[in-house]
């Protein structure tokens, strides 16, 4: 197989030159190129054809976010790694990076030296090689269940819907929810572009959501915590970062920390959070394939599972679990994905009950949970925090 080729973007010399080096020792990578800014950075990629891309997020002329974003509208697969500062700017920048499609985080780690930047960004790097590398035979060595034919889901009329609608192959049905028992647990699984992503959807969930709801948002740590206190300021439910020992409760949000994975047991009538730095999944921890296995192990046909915007196929084995055991599983549509990646590859599987645009998944999700809930308990009042 060929190598990876990954344009370097860095606002440094020093940084451009460390990071070149590195990469030059990598088994499986190889240096298409370097650029000192943004826009070069957007003139090179028609030149040198990368098949991934190293970001420093602090330029000299764009940020990162503004690169990534231009990025995204013309290549909208291509990984972007950021090789970031811990300074409280580029932490602000990471944040809205990670908003914009940036798929993974490597930390500069002081002093700055080829050795630091090959322990900090190449175990990054190597993910990223893996995980792209396994995108191309996931569905086939998952299932080759499909669909026998199309049903275009006339609800969704917008013209996001509409567009996906006719670039899905002709054995991709837009179902509908075909569940009719109660619902039990929401389960959503995200990665590039998901933090958006959920913006758009936690803050729309009803303010009585009556089941508990569980996140794996693909993030490295310290930001998952900044993450659910952003949502929770912005929503009427409590978001939490999901630590161990925590009981699931209705009507409260709980994400997966970042590094560790998710999962859930039983202790008498509680459901308590585990989690565990177990080898990664689909190159991922968190990944959301353990925590939609044991939510399905627990919940059974109770789980309503969302995969949202994501670059490449965590959620996929999980939502083939879920099936199997008789739950409901809706993803996110291609025109308003940022990567059309995990939702694609469980639509393209047969795994999908129902494919929606984002600014219509929220409305979905209330409708079906709201009806098929269990009885109304009574939940905790959300913890206003200080700001």
């Amino acid at each position: 197989m060929p190598n990876v080729r990954i344009l370097v973007v860095d606002g440094t010399a020093l940084g451009r030159r460390h990071t070149k080096d590195a990469i030059e020792g990598l088994d499986g990578g190889e240096l298409a190129g370097t650029a000192a800014g943004g826009r070069i950075a957007l003139a090179k990629i028609e030149h040198v054809n990368p098949d991934m891309i190293v970001l420093d997020p602090e330029l000299p002329d764009m940020n990162g976010p503004w690169v990534i974003r231009n990025v995204r509208k013309i290549y909208p697969d291509i990984p972007i790694v950021l090789h970031a500062n811990d300074s409280r700017e580029a932490r602000m920048l990471v944040t809205q990076s990670l908003e914009a499609g940036a798929c993974d985080v490597a930390r500069k780690v002081r002093p700055f030296t080829v050795e630091s930047v090959e322990k900090s960004l190449n175990p990054v790097l190597r993910r990223e090689l893996h995980r792209l590398r396994g995108n191309t035979r996931s569905v086939e060595s998952v299932s080759s269940k499909r669909p026998a034919s199309i049903r275009v889901d006339r609800s969704a009329s917008t013209t996001n819907s509409r567009n996906t609608a006719h670039r899905l192959s002709p054995n991709l049905a837009m179902l509908s929810d075909g569940s009719t028992g109660t619902i039990s647990i929401l389960a959503i699984g995200a990665s590039t572009g998901g933090p958006r992503a959920l913006e758009e959807v936690v803050p729309r969930l009803d303010g009585d959501f009556p089941v508990p709801i569980v996140i794996t948002q693909h993030m490295p740590p310290k930001f998952t915590a900044s993450l659910a206190k952003q949502l929770s300021r912005q929503s009427s439910l409590d978001v939490v970062e999901g630590a161990a020992g925590m009981e699931l409760e209705a009507g409260r949000v709980y994400i997966a920390p970042g590094d560790f994975h998710m999962t859930f047991a039983r202790s008498g009538v509680k459901v308590l959070i585990k989690t565990g730095q177990g080898p990664r999944e689909n190159s991922c921890r968190p990944a959301v394939d353990p925590m939609f296995r044991s939510v399905a192990d627990i919940y059974g046909a109770g789980v309503y599972a969302v995969v949202l915007t994501g670059m490449g196929y965590d959620g996929l084995r999980g939502c083939q679990y879920i099936k199997e055991m008789k739950g409901t599983t809706l993803v996110q549509d291609e025109a308003s994905s940022v990567v059309w990646g995990m939702p694609g590859f469980v639509a393209k599987a047969g795994h999908a009950d129902r494919v929606l645009p984002l600014d219509q998944i929220a409305m979905q999700i209330n409708r079906r949970v709201m009806a098929k809930s269990g009885p109304k308990v009574v939940r905790r009042a959300k913890v206003r925090r200080a700001m």
